[in-house]
């Protein structure tokens, strides 16, 4: 066993160290977003209340078209963020001042791109469905290192139990890397371990049906020859299309107000928080 796992971390060290860095620089996004759009994000707060959110709705999409997404920030010193994904305006993001209703600025489209590709490597490693069979492969290889490590780290009696929880500093380079790898290596083989499972969980369908299953839920069957199942969805999203399309408004108060929505929201849900809106999109313009 030591053998495998020596020449199997070899193999799949790189790998899993990629994309571990790019899942960490990832996790980071909002907080990496928010320091590059820093003069766009962050505005000066006023005494006077905030413009209502349907003003700043139409002076967004009276430049941009419609939007498909509104944040709202917690913190009184942030920008409202309106984006609007479609064939006409793709990935435009803009932020407002909540105070005077103007366009502070918009997103950085070079972090954009690079958060993409971020994702794309973590994901798929450039490579499509086959750089995700490699990528769940890895991290098979790697649950693997982390169940051979622990077995290797058993103590073989138990008046040495003691010693796979201890690093002995006064050692040698060799003695003290090889404390360094298997101790902490038994502390963290746990969080690994979950990471990993969520990483075999994306990656690969029989262990997302595993997991389903064993936590009581009901078998999955995925399968590209399984068209009925898909074309089930496509006929109840036809469906959901063709009842909001036959909805008219016919007087313009009919219309729903966000600030309403928002005032009830937040007198139901009593803390403060993001808040964010998303808008139905339809297949061909990607618009509500």
């Amino acid at each position: 066993m030591s053998v495998s796992h020596l020449w199997l971390g070899l193999l799949c060290s790189i790998l899993v160290f990629f994309v571990c860095l790019s899942g960490s620089i990832y996790a980071f996004k909002t907080q990496i977003e928010d320091f590059f759009n820093r003069k766009a994000v962050y505005v000066q707060v006023e005494s006077a209340p905030k413009i209502v959110l349907d003003t700043l709705l139409t002076t967004f999409e009276n430049q941009y078209g419609k939007a498909t997404r509104i944040t709202l920030f917690e913190e009184s010193n942030r920008a409202v963020l309106i984006s609007s994904f479609s064939k006409q305006n793709p990935g435009v993001t803009v932020y407002f001042n909540p105070y005077t209703g103007k366009e502070t600025g918009g997103g950085s489209e070079t972090v954009a791109v690079f958060f993409d590709f971020i994702l794309e490597f973590h994901r798929f490693l450039l490579a499509g469905d086959v750089g995700k069979l490699i990528n769940g492969s890895a991290v098979l290889i790697f649950v693997y290192m982390l169940i051979s490590g622990f077995v290797l780290w058993l103590p073989q009696k138990i008046k040495q139990f003691k010693t796979g929880f201890l690093i002995k500093w006064n050692a040698r380079f060799y003695r003290l890397n090889y404390d360094f790898h298997k101790v902490l290596g038994f502390y963290s083989m746990f969080i690994l371990f979950f990471i990993a499972l969520t990483g075999l969980y994306v990656s690969f369908h029989w262990v997302k049906n595993g997991v389903i299953v064993s936590l009581g839920g009901d078998s999955i069957i995925i399968s590209d020859e399984n068209t009925a199942l898909k074309q089930s969805l496509a006929n109840s999203f036809d469906e959901l299309f063709q009842n909001l399309n036959a909805v008219q408004l016919t007087q313009k108060n009919d219309q729903l107000s966000l600030q309403k929505v928002l005032e009830a929201t937040d007198s139901l849900l009593n803390y403060t928080g993001r808040t964010t809106f998303f808008y139905l999109m339809n297949k061909t313009n990607y618009v509500k």
